[in-house]
Formats: structure tokens, sequence, C-alpha cells
């Protein structure tokens, strides 16, 4: 589960939690990165993504699913994205990222594997960054 990583934790699979969830992904040719259709249960992911991308897409929508949403909003937008933010980083790796590359935040998106966009999502939630620094003082 921890695709090459280091000593990174294991990582929360979007696609493993649409297969669990019964929510049919696709890909599409649509303009934005991602859509979710409640009424049928489908994700589609626009074609020709990074895995990186399309791994945070997948996350995006998958909070749709969580969610029940049936419409957007930029606050439904935002709730989204934290709910991803929060499933594919934890506090533990940004920690060891910022331990391991203090000097060079921008490329803790590529060990944490998600987008500029969601680690400032995760790191913008005031929890998120208290449990950070907590975890923080202690390792370092």
């Amino acid at each position: 589960m921890s695709e090459g990583r280091g000593s990174l934790s294991p990582m929360w699979s979007p696609d493993f939690y649409a297969a669990e969830h019964g929510i049919e992904v696709v890909e599409d040719d649509i303009p934005e990165t991602g859509r979710y259709y409640h009424a049928h249960r489908l994700i589609a992911l626009r074609t020709g993504m990074t895995a990186l991308s399309r791994r945070c897409a997948l996350a995006h929508e998958l909070a749709h699913h969580h969610y029940g949403d049936t419409c957007t909003s930029p606050r439904i937008e935002a709730r989204a994205d934290r709910w991803a933010a929060n499933r594919l980083i934890r506090v533990s790796d940004v920690v060891r990222c910022a331990v391991e590359r203090p000097e060079h935040p921008e490329h803790w998106c590529d060990e944490l594997m998600v987008t500029p966009h969601m680690l400032r999502t995760w790191i913008s939630n005031p929890n998120n960054h208290r449990r950070a620094e907590q975890l923080w003082r202690l390792v370092a």
C-alpha cells in the first residue's frame, strides 16, 4: 500500500475506498478535474491527469459521495477539499517531511503524493497545524 514513500506511513487509497463503497470511477473528456454523479454512484475524472492529480481529484469527488452532495457551492467544494486532504495526508508524514527537508517544503507534495492545493488545504486547518506542531516538538 505504501508505493515507494520510504519511511512514510501507509497511505489511504481513494481507489480502494471507491471500490469498497461501490462507486464506479471512469475517465472522460471533461473540463474540470472530476465530477460526482450521486444518482449513479459514478465519478468521472478528466482523462490524462498525472497519477498525483488523479489521486487528489478522486479523493475530492469521494468527499461529495461521503456527504451525499447533489449540488455544488464554494462552501461545499471547500468542505470536500478538507475531507480529501484529511484522508490523503497524515500529520506524522507532514512532520517527517518537515524534519527531513525543512529547507525544501516544495518537495513535500511529492513525498506526500498530493497536489500543492491539497497540502495548503491540510495546513490551513488549525487542528492539523496544531497537531503537527505538537508532534514536531516531540521529534525535533
